[in-house]
């Protein structure tokens, strides 16, 4: 999996693509600075630690639906 964020993106989105195709997986609105991403292993969720200086958030979310599972 692979993850863009950019100005073309809009700076709140994620963008998941799936690395062996290219293919888009979807987008996902993100609050504030993104520090970094990690990817379990199984390849079901992702962790996002993101936020701003004074309010640091880590947040888990599912790959397949981008829905929050803990934040």
């Amino acid at each position: 999996m692979v993850v863009v964020r950019g100005d073309s993106l809009g700076a709140k989105d994620l963008a998941l693509f799936e690395a062996r195709t290219g293919q888009g997986r979807g987008v996902i609105p993100i609050e504030g600075r993104v520090e970094a991403v990690a990817f379990h292993p199984n390849g079901q969720w992702f962790a996002v630690s993101h936020g701003s200086e004074a309010n640091k958030l880590l947040t888990v979310r599912e790959v397949a639906t981008g829905d929050v599972v803990n934040s």
